[in-house]
């Protein structure tokens, strides 16, 4: 019998699974896939920049010397720099860390969170790496990327094996590796691109672009579903898992798939520590080739074509471009073959790929080293003619990896674990990847010096080893179901010695022999969703091949060395006594590489655990959001500090944030009725209230900066900004009168909001809304007219009424007149409005301040009337939501007439009676601002105080009332102030509060908070490292630098849109019971005033003083803020507006506070 082929059946004939391959299936897995592009572009990225010459000559200078300078160096020896070798393999030392630690993540949370994770630290460390003005930050930045890279190779893999029907597994799995293929060819091909740049700094956007494939992946994410495995495992959900099963086979026939899915899932909620359990003698041989298969991927010298691919071709005489371009070309032929792969390794199996592919590596491996060793030299070059045969060999290399060892590495481990030690079995292959990945980053340049053109003998020998190793020892899987993977070790010949008798409860979950060409296949079909999924979680490996793509293209850029490796880079520009093959040696190069590696190690161990509680998806999306975080940081980075710093920052927000999505809520009951046209119509006029609130913020901000408005009522401060050369850029603007002046508006708002409680209780929500609509538009024309400051200050104050009554009432009209189901959208539509105005209100600014003659600030004052008076006579012709009525009236009839209207169906009785019950407990209640600070209100009035709170302290009033002053400072002239100021504050507004509204209901509240908050908190911290090193205090920016800071605003900006900008009014406003919901309410609206008008009153001040640290400051606060709200906010989604008590005491931290009804209101119902 061949070794690890035969595998008897016991069970007799193969029972086949129904099921076909679905659109939803490939697409999913596309997705996903996408967490290998990022992890193959860093890898392509990274050898690029390293041979860049601008690259080495700012961070690695010694290398760069080495490289042009010292001939008497030898050729193999130039780029031996051990902090160039930190610089590469610091990435795989933090992904080692992560790929444990997402372990936990992944098995505890989910797959999707992971990925989201990863996403994140990625982004950040891209943002630090393209930033980066010294090596340190350099690598702390690819730390971070590591992190991602850690988060997303655990959790990806699974996915992948887990939505794929047993027959294609090894298609669709491959679909990592290809996109690990597919991330270093656009790597490579970037480039080659960038190193034509003219000034040297090619390198940053080489490093910056990793953001798009983790954006990719990220919003990807969003729209995954999570495996039926996971459903299982995590949340016994079995309806639900069986409904995802039957969606992703095509058929509703999976009755045997989901009962072995059951079984699994039975014998993996018995392991309590996964990782103590892997190592028992029943797990023996997965535990043996969970680490040798990652291993000798790593030993077969693939990372060492991938990362220094660009060097090698430098190494043997050819130009930077033209190492570049031969780097395009070895991609292209990676991704080809391992496209071949996908269509073959389920018709030949794992085996044979390994076997071609060894041979095929060996074969290779050994001519280019015979042709390097007799033809380069130590100070010599190689012939055009060898040249090409070395990097045709390098392609024959790259092809054989292509199909073989690159996407079986990953194929493998991620099929072979049963369902128990699942995730821990993946953490230790993401983990021991990257923890030989980071040694081979960090010796092979010291190798190459030494060892010379021995090194591929070495790698050589290696692939001999292994493959043997693999056709002896491993057994054939293909189309062998997931969860019977277990047969294939109790018939191997060797591996049966070791496994034993499964035991009693093991048995349970086998069920089955598996033969040779596999065991049973369940019911079903490749269905579209399927396709869609899979297509989505697949991008994962696109950022990770993306990442390696990048990592060794940017690397190979002069402008990149020299502004992060200087000493590379003098070595490599100037030293011609050092080797060729040392130039490039250089520690913090090393560190750089390979600290994305360090933070992906740590990053998969959370993976594991948030995988597990949240599902695959949650990982994804986690991935997803720290490689966009890492790409935007990358691209942006200043200095070393920086490139390093991100990735590490993103990581630890992402893990502390990633928490609170554990504690959600699927919603309540659901009451009958549809969307109709009465509804849109009716909320639409409602949510103009926000149109007035958008258009003020964006009108102050824009007539602030005007120069004759600054002049007529501010002289002082003009003169400032006009005359006084010795005031710092930061304190020109500080002025009481002007910060008076536009805090106002909030202090009668806070007033306004606190007397429309009552209004809005004894009158009804219409009343409210027009006495808000009045106040503005007599507000409006006072201002428009005004000639004296306190005739403008007095028209603010009339604003502030109006708004304080808007503000109040309108959140709570959207909320009762929204279905329940869609209430999200509904009420988002009020921070649409507010953003309109926003825009509306910057244009209108860029337009008037055009007028001759200096008077184009008082049309931009008086046409606040229009949004007013659209809101004044809508409310007129407004019908009182039925909550209303109920409430004041006791009016039933009218009220059931009101809702049969509202809901357009007959059937509402449901409904009708839980708002008569809610009606009845708010007559009891006589002092409703009394009433609240009761211990059954806690969890509500602790949010109506602290979400406005927080929404001000993200600092986003600063970028909306004062980003034409932060953009005059920027010397960017008065114009161009007020044209970015419309496109940031208010067209991103719009756009993302667009999003939102697609989204809350679908993704839930939380969910947006956690994701906006990631980006909020980069893009701060980004800004204010920008402003710290070039703006100085009477300095300017120059042109690249200004608009940098425009891209990082609108990335603050459109994060707030979709989260906390929208979600702070949508939150208080549905989370309140009927008897204290105006109080409730106009508590929210007088603290969100009442910061509006401290943040105002102190933002001038702070600015002079903290300078570009108010930036940090206020993205402290929004670590904080995010942090709270996934661990201490409920999900509210979908669930009845006068049900949403239950929430509170569910939820793991309130239902210690929050106390039974009392026993009037247990009366009273019991009465009704």
């Amino acid at each position: 019998m061949a070794p690890g082929m035969a595998i008897a059946s016991e069970g007799g004939d193969n029972n086949i699974y129904n099921g076909k391959i679905t659109a939803f299936v490939i697409l999913s897995c596309m997705m996903a896939g996408m967490g290998g592009v990022i992890f193959g572009y860093d890898i392509g990225i990274s050898g690029g920049v390293t041979s860049m010459e601008p690259f080495l000559e700012k961070f690695f200078p010694e290398v760069h010397r080495k490289m042009k300078e010292d001939t008497k160096i030898s050729n193999y020896c130039k780029f031996d720099s051990q902090l160039l070798t930190s610089f590469t393999s610091s990435l795989y030392v933090a992904g080692l860390v992560a790929s444990f630690v997402a372990s936990s993540v992944t098995r505890a949370f989910g797959r999707k969170p992971s990925v989201l994770m990863g996403g994140a630290a990625f982004l950040a460390g891209s943002a630090l790496g393209g930033a980066a003005v010294n090596v340190y930050m350099l690598i702390f930045g690819r730390l971070l990327l590591g992190v991602g890279v850690g988060f997303a190779n655990q959790s990806v893999p699974l996915y992948l094996s887990e939505m794929a029907p047993a027959r294609y597994r090894g298609a669709i799995n491959n679909g990592f590796q290809f996109s690990i293929g597919i991330g270093a060819l656009a790597a490579n091909f970037i480039n080659y691109g960038t190193e034509q740049i003219k000034g040297g700094w090619g390198w940053r956007v080489s490093l910056a672009l990793a953001a798009v494939p983790a954006s990719i992946l990220t919003l990807g994410a969003l729209f995954l579903p999570e495996t039926p495995n996971s459903l299982i495992q995590r949340k016994s959900d079995h309806q639900k898992a069986k409904l995802m099963l039957q969606r992703v086979r095509g058929t509703n026939d999976v009755q045997a798939e989901f009962d072995d899915l059951l079984k699994a899932s039975s014998t993996a909620k018995t392991i309590n520590h996964p990782f103590k359990k892997i190592i028992q003698r029943k797990y023996r041989p997965q535990l043996v080739m969970a680490t040798a298969i990652p291993f000798f991927q790593q030993v077969t010298g693939i990372n060492v074509i991938a990362f220094y691919a660009p060097l090698l071709f430098r190494t043997i005489g050819l130009g930077v471009s033209a190492s570049l371009l031969s780097s395009v070309f070895s991609g292209i032929v990676g991704a080809g073959s391992t496209l071949i792969s996908m269509f073959i390794v389920d018709r030949l199996g794992r085996k044979k790929l390994f076997l071609i592919g060894g041979i095929q590596m060996f074969v290779s491996q050994v001519i280019i080293g015979g042709v390097m060793a007799v033809q380069l030299g130590d100070q010599g070059t190689v012939s055009k003619g060898y040249s090409i045969v070395v990097l045709i060999l390098i392609c024959v290399y790259v092809a054989g990896f292509g199909w073989s060892w690159g996407p079986l590495g990953w194929l493998v481990p991620s099929e072979i674990f049963q369902l128990e030690i699942r995730s821990a079995g993946q953490s230790i292959t993401v983990a021991v990847s990257f923890v030989f990945t980071f040694i081979v980053a960090q010796t092979f340049l010291a190798m190459l010096c030494h060892f010379k053109a021995g090194i591929f003998f070495f790698f050589g020998g290696w692939v001999v080893v292994m493959t043997a190793f693999m056709q002896l020892l491993l057994p054939e899987t293909k189309n062998v179901p997931i969860e019977q993977m277990d047969g294939v070790w109790r018939e191997h010949w060797f591996w049966k010695k070791y496994v034993g008798e499964v035991d009693e409860q093991a048995s349970m979950a086998v069920g089955l022999a598996i033969s040779s060409e596999g065991g049973q296949d369940y019911n079903g079909k490749i269905t579209s969703f399927v396709v869609l999924s899979c297509i989505v979680a697949a991008t994962g490996g696109l950022i990770f091949g993306y990442d390696l793509g990048i990592s060794g293209g940017v690397t190979s850029m002069e402008p990149f060395l020299e502004k992060f490796f200087p000493k590379v880079y003098r070595k490599m520009k100037e030293d011609t006594h050092i080797s060729n093959y040392c130039k490039f040696d250089s520690q913090l190069l090393t560190s750089f590489t390979s600290s994305l590696y360090i933070a992906g190690l740590i990053a998969s161990l959370f993976a594991s655990t948030v995988t597990k509680a949240f599902g695959r998806r949650a990982s994804i999306l986690v991935g997803g959001t720290a490689f966009l975080a890492g790409s935007a940081l990358g691209g942006a980075a200043l200095n070393i500090y920086m490139l390093i710093f991100g990735h590490k920052a993103a990581a630890l927000a992402a893990d502390n944030m990633a928490v609170g999505l554990a504690i959600t809520c699927e919603g309540g009951q659901h009451y009958k009725g549809k969307v109709t046209r009465f509804v849109v119509l009716s909320c639409i006029v409602a949510a103009t209230g926000g149109l007035i609130f958008g258009y003020d913020i964006g009108i102050s901000g824009g007539v602030t900066s005007m120069e004759p408005f600054l002049k007529k009522f501010f002289p002082e401060v003009y003169k400032n900004m006009r005359e006084d050369t010795k005031v710092s850029n930061y304190c020109k603007f500080d002025s009481q009168l002007l910060t008076t002046f536009t805090s106002s508006l909030y202090i009668s708002g806070i007033l306004g909001s606190l007397i429309a409680s009552s209004v809005t209780r004894a009158l009804g929500r219409k009343v409210s809304i027009l006495i808000g609509g009045v106040a503005f538009l007599a507000g409006s024309a006072l201002g428009g007219s005004a000639f004296n400051i306190y005739m403008l200050i007095f028209g603010r104050l009339l604003l502030g009424v109006g708004i304080g009554f808007g503000n109040q009432s309108v959140p709570l009209y959207l909320s009762e007149m929204a279905p329940p189901k869609y209430r999200g959208t509904f009420n988002i539509g009020f921070q649409l409005c507010g953003a309109i105005g926003v825009l509306s209100a910057n244009l209108l600014n860029y337009g008037t301040q055009k007028i001759k003659g200096g008077w184009g600030w008082r049309i931009s004052l008086a046409m606040a009337a229009a949004p007013a008076s659209i809101l004044t006579i809508g409310a007129i012709f407004l019908p009182e939501t039925p909550n209303s009525i109920i409430q004041r009236s006791n009016d039933h009839q009218k009220a059931q007439k009101m809702l049969q209207r509202v809901r357009g169906i007959a059937d509402v009785e449901a409904e009708l009676n839980d708002l008569i019950r809610a009606s009845s407990i708010s007559k009891s209640i006589t002092h409703p601002f009394k009433n609240i600070v009761q211990r059954k209100y806690r969890p509500q009035l602790v949010m109506a105080i602290l979400i406005p709170f927080f929404q001000q302290v993200t600092g986003i009033n600063i970028v909306g009332l004062y980003s034409p002053v932060l953009f005059r400072t920027l010397k960017l002239g008065e114009s161009t102030s007020l044209l970015l100021s419309a496109l940031v504050a208010g067209g991103m507004g719009t756009v993302f509060a667009i999003v939102s509204m697609i989204l809350a209901d679908k993704f839930g509240r939380k969910v947006l908070f956690l994701v906006g908050g990631i980006q909020m908190l980069v893009s701060q911290v980004m800004i204010g490292s920008i402003m710290a090193a070039q703006l100085g205090d009477h300095g300017g920016f120059s042109e690249g630098y200004a608009y940098l800071i425009l891209v990082m605003v609108c990335l603050y900006s459109s994060g707030y849109c979709y989260s906390w900008g929208p979600l702070a009014w949508l939150v208080p406003s549905e989370i309140f019971p009927l008897e204290i919901r105006s109080a409730g309410q106009s508590i929210t609206v007088a603290v969100n005033f009442l910061f509006t008008f401290l943040t105002a009153q102190t933002f001038l001040p702070m600015l002079c003083h903290f300078k570009a640290g108010i930036f940090f400051f206020f993205g402290g606060l929004v670590l904080i803020m995010t942090t709270f709200m996934h661990f201490f906010l409920p999900e509210t989604k979908n669930v009845p507006i006068e049900q949403m008590d239950k929430v509170w005491r569910e939820h793991w931290f309130w239902m210690k506070i929050v106390e039974d009804v009392g026993e009037e209101s247990k009366k009273i119902q019991q009465a009704l």
